[in-house]
């Protein structure tokens, strides 16, 4: 009887990889839905982005304010409007007879006042560059729920694999901890007491950890459902999602070859990297880059609409006397009057020039705003990349040195502990460490797919969206 329940711990272990991939199946096809004209594993995270994008209120809500701007710069190119005024002039007071007195006179005037210089399309073309402003605002958040939608599936899916395994093996486990008890109970093996509490706990161990990362994936499937609200009727993906690169060339380092030597040229690094001009070229067509350099230009906008207040304002005005005839009959010529009005800015030099400088200097601050913000990224490029290299290389160990390893020990330990010459708790602490490595293997791997969304939204592009234009609803006329 014993023989056989020892034997049936090998026989456990080895079919328990088939277990674990029936139970990944089984799970991925049970946690959704699973709708009719379903997209392919491959092309249902883009679809799911690009559903995302086109139902995301902020990027809406954009698009109406990028509207009413647009119409503000054609509000603001017009004139303004003429001033039209009638009025009775020199009106005798003794007997109000229209006719009395020569001065008498029903007056009717108009006036217009122009704006100073370019006013006018410097106007329009402030409110046209915050339009853009607005434009490019959206694009950013675009590449942002990009980024966070890839990264949130992600790991969701490495939440949900990761519960597999842990599944999987604590049958396992359970299945171990009653050979073990039998083996106790029978007297006739070398299990002792402590070696069967330790397998409680590490059952246990376990039951808390599928706790954990069921509220994890709880949480990163809340998150999704920011955006997507039916996200249920889409099935969960059974492999790793692979996210599609832009730029793949600039993802990784080039690795030298042969005939290479380690050298600085224009375009790389004497480690084999893209040079900063390079990646800094790439980056300048960043959206929130580009949001930067509207924003320079509405800057230098600004200032020459400012300086706009040392042109002289013109304005014109006329005017048309009535006059009604004498008591005798005798006509009275009606008055024509025309004037010029000419607004100088003698007196307000100094707040003028305050002015402009005030711009400016805006517009420099935002140089170096725009300078920061590129530092950034191609930091922020240079991590992902030691990152990638880094977790390539943990892979390798784990896949060609760790993993072959701890089979082979938990082989050994199962044979020893087969032939009375192991303590159970080796076998315990061997699947343990198996298990742990799977569950790191499985996280690298994961965090590999999150570098790429990472360097994708580095570099993310205005043409990469498809964002609606026009939105405003048929407003009704007045």
């Amino acid at each position: 009887m014993l023989l056989t329940k020892r034997l049936s711990i090998s026989l456990l272990i080895f079919v328990s990889a088939y277990t674990q991939q029936l139970q990944a199946d089984q799970t991925s096809t049970g946690s959704f839905q699973n709708p009719k004209n379903t997209p392919k594993e491959g092309e249902l995270l883009p679809l799911l982005v690009r559903q995302a994008i086109a139902r995301d209120e902020w990027i809406k809500s954009s698009q109406y304010v990028a509207t009413s701007l647009r119409e503000e710069a054609l509000a603001s190119a017009q004139l303004p409007d003429p001033k039209f005024s009638l009025g009775l002039a020199n009106m005798p007071l003794d007997s109000l007879d229209f006719n009395q007195e020569a001065m008498t006179q029903l007056k009717f005037s108009v006036s217009q006042m122009l704006p100073r210089g370019e006013t006018l399309s410097l106007k329009k073309q402030s409110w046209m560059q915050k339009s853009q402003l607005t434009q490019m605002k959206q694009f950013e958040r675009a590449a942002q729920i990009e980024r966070d939608m890839s990264l949130l599936w992600l790991e969701t899916y490495e939440a949900q694999q990761s519960m597999t395994l842990i599944e999987t093996n604590r049958g396992l486990f359970e299945q171990l901890l009653e050979v073990s008890q039998a083996s106790y109970s029978s007297a006739l093996g070398r299990t002792r007491q402590g070696d069967i509490i330790k397998a409680e706990l590490e059952l246990i161990r376990l039951e808390d950890r599928l706790t954990g990362l069921a509220l994890k994936k709880q949480t990163k499937h809340a998150g999704l459902g920011r955006w997507l609200s039916d996200l249920e009727s889409w099935r969960a993906p059974k492999n790793l999602p692979q996210i599609a690169l832009k730029q793949a060339q600039y993802f990784s380092n080039h690795d030298l070859g042969e005939n290479e030597t380690s050298v600085t040229t224009p375009t790389r690094r004497k480690d084999g990297a893209w040079s900063d001009q390079v990646i800094a070229k790439q980056l300048m067509a960043h959206p929130s880059i580009k949001w930067i350099g509207e924003k320079a230009q509405l800057a230098q906008t600004a200032t020459s609409l400012a300086k706009q207040a040392y042109q002289a304002q013109w304005g014109f005005n006329a005017s048309y006397g009535y006059r009604d005839n004498a008591d005798n009959g005798m006509a009275r010529s009606d008055f024509l009057s025309l004037g010029v009005t000419l607004d100088m800015p003698i007196f307000s030099q100094k707040a003028q020039d305050s002015q402009v400088k005030a711009k400016q200097h805006q517009g420099l601050s935002i140089q170096f705003e725009q300078e920061l913000k590129l530092k950034q990224m191609l930091a922020k490029y240079r991590v992902i990349q030691e990152k990638v290299t880094k977790l390539k290389q943990r892979k390798n160990i784990y896949q060609n040195a760790l993993m072959p390893q701890l089979k082979q020990q938990e082989s050994v330990f199962l044979a020893a502990y087969n032939s009375n010459d192991g303590p159970f708790s080796d076998v315990i602490k061997a699947r343990i460490e198996s298990l742990n490595a799977q569950v790191e293997v499985l996280s690298i791997e994961v965090s590999l797919q999150k570098q790429k969304a990472e360097f994708n939204y580095l570099m993310a592009r205005v043409d990469d969206f498809e964002l609606a234009e026009n939105l405003a609803a048929d407003l009704p006329t007045y």
